[in-house]
Order: structure tokens, then C-alpha cells, then sequence
């Protein structure tokens, strides 16, 4: 019997234009199935949706470098595991010298650092919520939980992730969605919070993931169930036991509703 799900965010449980609609949250609340939400977000561009929705137990931010709870209107980390500061800078050294034109931005559990504004930046602002520090160098911050670069031409993407996975093999680096190519330390993904409520007593046949790209499939891969919302990527699709509906149709809520008392 499922006790849990765990969802990705973007384009699967929330809409394109990034908001919760009521049949989704009517159903969060009502399902005896626990949600827990695992986003490639830091945790403060989260907390709005976890208070939308009720929720109280853990939750994944930045692909699984901290794993949360929201107490009392406050973040408390449970878990965190951030990338060393000298292989962020040896990353940042690399993208510089080969991809000047990609900007090296990186999230720590408290601020998102850019090295400017852009257009790409300002709407990632704009989307998220989220207020960045500009101009800071990494020396001077925290360890990054994770790193994000925001490349919007396909080409180029697929090239400098290539090159990078390559490079630095010992670091997590997936593809987001949207252009975003998330990079985290050595064994840090999505999957790392079925361990975390494994470790709390919760068996592997009582967790369900949902999905829909590249970085939601170390979690797919190890859940007792797993879905995929029907927009997502087709090497997601391919390997799920079961396809819902898209976001955009309240798939996720659907799903749910087979829960409800």
C-alpha cells in the first residue's frame, strides 16, 4: 500500500506558468498518501507551494543536496550535502576558459549567486521567486550545494554537459528541463529521499515518485512505483511502470483522488 509520493515540481506538478491550481491542492490535502516534493529548487523558492499544500514532512531541494522540513514558517535542514569548494572552482575555471559566454551561477542553502543580471537570469528571478546575490566570488561564500547554468541553445547545452560530464565525473550533473543544467556533488540526486524515509521506517514498496525529465530518474529508478506525467521526456516515459496525465491536466491530482476517503 503507498503511504507516499514523491513529485518533482516543474511541468509536473505545477502548471507551465509555475502555479498550484485548487483541484491539485484539494487532493494533496485530502489523500492519505503523504506528498514530499523533490525540486531542483533551493528550499526558499519552495516553501510558498509546501504551505499551499499542507505539507510537514521531509522535502528535496537542489536535486538532493539538502533535504528539508518547513517548521514553524522556517527551513530546517535535515540532511546536506554540498559540493567542495575547490572542485566548484576548478568547474568555474573550466566553463570560463572553453564557455565564456555561459554565466557560473550556484545556490547555497540560503542565496543564489550570479555573476550578473540578464534576461535569462531576470526571468529565472521572475519565476522563482527567488532574489539573487550579483557579483559575489565563490571564495568569499559557502560551499555551493549546487551549481546551475542556464543555457538556452539546445547545441550548446548538450555540448558543454558532454564535456562536463566528461571532465568531472565525479560530480551529479542531469539535465532540469528548460535549459537548466543542475550540477551537484558525487552521488547526490533525487533518489537520495527514498533513502532518507527508508531510513525512517518506510519500506520501497510504500513510496511513489512522479516525473517528468532527466534528473527525476535517479528517483524513478529506485521508488516501489513509478510515474511519469504525460508531457514528459520520452526517455522518462520509457522507463516508468505508469504514464498519468500531464501537468497541465491535473495529472498528479487525478492520481491522488484514487486515495481519498
Amino acid at each position: 500500500m503507498l503511504k507516499y509520493l514523491i513529485s518533482d515540481m516543474d511541468h509536473t506538478l505545477l502548471h507551465n506558468d509555475g502555479r498550484l491550481d485548487l483541484p491539485t491542492i484539494s487532493a494533496v490535502r485530502q489523500s492519505s498518501i503523504k506528498l514530499c516534493l523533490a525540486s531542483a529548487r533551493n528550499p526558499y523558492s519552495m516553501v510558498e507551494f509546501i504551505n499551499q499544500l499542507g505539507l510537514t514532512g521531509p522535502q528535496l531541494a537542489m536535486n538532493g543536496a539538502l533535504i528539508f522540513q518547513v517548521y514553524a514558517g522556517k527551513v530546517q535542514v535535515l540532511r546536506e550535502c554540498a559540493i567542495s569548494r575547490e572542485l566548484a572552482r576548478q568547474l568555474a575555471i573550466e566553463l570560463q576558459s572553453l564557455y565564456p559566454e555561459v554565466d557560473f551561477t550556484w545556490i547555497t542553502r540560503d542565496h543564489w549567486y550570479i555573476p550578473k543580471m540578464t534576461p535569462a537570469m531576470r526571468e529565472e528571478m521572475k519565476y522563482s521567486g527567488v532574489q539573487p546575490v550579483i557579483g559575489r566570488q565563490l571564495q568569499d561564500t559557502a560551499a555551493p550545494d549546487q551549481i546551475v547554468l542556464i543555457i538556452k541553445d539546445q547545441q550548446l547545452f548538450s555540448e558543454v554537459q558532454h564535456h562536463l560530464q566528461q571532465r568531472f565525473s565525479d560530480l551529479s550533473i542531469h539535465s532540469s528541463g528548460d535549459g537548466y543544467l543542475t550540477i551537484n556533488a558525487a552521488g547526490v540526486n533525487k533518489g537520495n529521499l527514498v533513502q532518507y524515509l527508508i531510513d525512517h521506517g518506510i519500506q520501497r514498496s510504500e513510496i511513489a515518485g512522479v516525473g517528468d525529465d532527466q534528473n527525476d530518474l535517479p528517483l524513478l529508478q529506485v521508488v516501489g512505483h513509478s510515474l511519469a506525467v504525460a508531457n514528459a521526456i520520452p526517455e522518462v516515459k520509457t522507463q516508468v511502470t505508469e504514464v498519468i496525465n500531464s501537468n497541465e491536466e491535473d495529472g498528479i491530482a487525478q492520481f491522488l483522488s484514487q486515495f481519498i476517503d
